[in-house]
């Protein structure tokens, strides 16, 4: 009888570990989706290769294909005098404007630009400046939502830091728009941004095309590491025409550093060690805007080699165009800000109403997230010989600017 137990007792159990090991069926629900979160949001949906590749922009071949293809003129909405559409209830749409700072020149004209452009348009800007704290961006943000704005557009402080806080954002209803530096690992209904590797070609273009030097001591100080979409692809561009030179040792790089908030007390503390490690035999300073440019030059005056040393620098700020005319800077980079801004407010409010945007992306940028749809414009460089032409008709005045004390 003990035998006979046993037996059944093996049996039942080869049994129960057949029946473990068959496989189970499918109990996923059919039908459920992630939802899209946000107004034309990027697919979330890219392919595990796709999501982890490379953030450079990726040109946009044929634009019948991608998701805002099909969609309304963006002329469509507007009235017969060209102004903003109002809302049913008469009201105008209301834009908020998450700044980084307005220690810059350059987001302070914004502003300025900004509140033209709204009262010019017929939409209510909401402006918020965080002041170079990424906390405070994100709780300024977070009030532009919570005060029922239609849109936001953030210039990031720090991307890497965003991308939570403007998820949820999405996730409201609220479709967001970047502003060069983009945030990472959310959900964007546009970029808006001047193309970063051109920005950072037009250095090296100058240097080695216009200038015509190829060999040298040389010093690259970059902007802010927490932009890392930026940052990398700027310096990608000024790496482009003096890639081989480095490579061949006619080109050494003596000093390569980033300047934490662009700071020009940054740069100088960077170009003292420049010049004390190169014995003050330095030939160029390529710095990725005005502000580094500014720290350098003070440090170079200092010195007696200001006008001496090549110095690039981007953003045309006053000072900038001032130190270019004066010979200390040998260029600067034009950028159309009257442009980005009215791109960027158009792109908010054709992500809101869900019309094309008025200049169709020409690009996509892969955050992490998915791939974002970028409107990336154009830019030039300004030298002594060309500013006047080049900023004709602009929202510089060069008289003034180059008139001020």
């Amino acid at each position: 009888m003990t035998r006979i137990l046993a037996m059944i007792l093996v049996m039942c159990m080869l049994l129960m570990t057949g029946c473990s090991q068959e496989s189970p069926e499918d109990t996923t629900p059919q039908g459920e989706m992630e939802e899209n979160v946000g107004n034309n949001t990027a697919d979330s949906g890219t392919d595990d290769a796709e999501a982890t590749s490379s953030n450079d922009p990726v040109p946009i071949t044929d634009p019948s294909k991608e998701a805002w293809a099909n969609l309304p003129e963006f002329d469509s909405i507007l009235q017969e005098d060209g102004k903003w559409p109002l809302k049913e209830n008469g009201e105008k749409y209301k834009i908020g404007m998450s700044m980084p700072t307005v220690q810059e020149e350059v987001w302070q004209i914004q502003m300025t630009l900004i509140e033209e452009d709204a009262e010019k348009r017929g939409y209510e800007a909401v402006i918020l400046v965080a002041d170079n704290d990424a906390d405070r961006q994100i709780q300024q943000l977070q009030s532009l939502a919570a005060q029922g704005v239609d849109a936001i557009w953030v210039g990031a402080h720090d991307a890497s830091m965003l991308g939570p806080v403007l998820t949820e954002i999405a996730e409201m209803g609220i479709p967001v728009v970047s502003q060069t530096r983009l945030p990472v690992d959310c959900p964007m209904a546009y970029h808006c941004n001047t193309d970063n590797t051109l920005l950072g070609q037009l250095h090296s273009q100058y240097i080695v095309d216009t200038l015509g030097i190829t060999s040298g001591n040389f010093v690259i100080l970059k902007g802010d590491a927490r932009q890392i979409t930026d940052v990398p692809q700027i310096y990608a561009g000024m790496m482009t025409d003096i890639q081989q030179y480095v490579d061949s040792g006619d080109i050494n790089i003596v000093l390569e550093q980033n300047c934490e908030d662009w700071k020009a007390e940054e740069a100088m503390k960077h170009a003292e060690s420049a010049l004390t490690l190169a014995d003050n035999d330095i030939d160029v300073f390529m710095c990725m805007n005005d502000s580094i440019a500014s720290g350098v030059i003070s440090v170079l005056e200092q010195k007696g080699l200001a006008g001496k040393v090549v110095v690039t620098g981007m953003d045309s700020e006053g000072a900038a165009l001032k130190r270019v005319m004066e010979g200390t800077q040998s260029m600067t980079i034009y950028k159309d800000i009257t442009q980005m801004v009215q791109e960027l407010a158009n792109s908010c409010l054709a992500a809101k109403l869900n019309v094309k945007p008025h200049i169709e992306p020409n690009y996509n940028t892969n955050n992490g997230y998915g791939n974002i749809p970028t409107i990336s414009m154009g830019a030039s460089v300004i030298t002594k010989d060309n500013m006047a032409e080049v900023l004709e008709g602009s929202y510089i005045d060069l008289d003034e600017v180059l008139a001020e004390q």
